[in-house]
Order: structure tokens, then sequence, then C-alpha cells
């Protein structure tokens, strides 16, 4: 959803990283994708099906925080994002969350 954002950004002059398990196809000006594809578990990102959505509706509170908690525990100790939360050399001005 905030795809068009981001290349927004990016095209009116702004240095955008994209944490994504969709790069882009080809490199747009100014937007860095960082790649995290290769984790199995987040491969399910926009692929939920409706069936499966409704599913989830049903889980419990506790059992779904656990669940989505541990994908973004996951999600941190990948090398890529390592890699941004150490680096001291750079910052950010926003960060947005999808």
């Amino acid at each position: 959803m905030t795809g068009q954002l981001m290349k927004e950004l990016a095209a009116r002059g702004h240095q955008v990283d994209v944490v994504s398990v969709f790069p882009q196809k080809e490199p747009i000006p100014n937007y860095r994708d960082i790649n995290i594809r290769e984790n199995d578990t987040l491969i399910l990102v926009n692929q939920i099906s409706y069936d499966f959505a409704f599913e989830l509706a049903s889980m419990s509170l506790e059992f779904f925080s656990q669940l989505a908690g541990d994908g973004v525990c996951q999600l941190l100790e990948h090398p890529a994002m390592q890699d941004i939360l150490k680096n001291k050399k750079g910052a950010y001005d926003v960060i947005v969350v999808e």
C-alpha cells in the first residue's frame, strides 16, 4: 500500500530505504531496496487468502499477538535489519510501517 508513496518521495529527491520481500524489478533513483526475501517465514506478506484472513479473525488475540510478534522478532534478526539497527552513520527523518 505504501509503494506509491515511497516511489513518489524518491522521485521528489528524498532518499528512501524500503525493507521488503518484493524488491523493485528496475532500480529507481533515490530508492534502495533492502531485500529480506530469503527469510521464508516472511513470504506470507501480501499473500493471505480471504479464507485464511477469516480464520485469523477467529483466533484469540493472545495467539495472534504471539504469531505476529514472533514474525517481527524474526524480521529484526535478519542481517539486513541488523545492519540498519547497528549502523550509526545513517539517520532517518521518518519511518513508515505498513
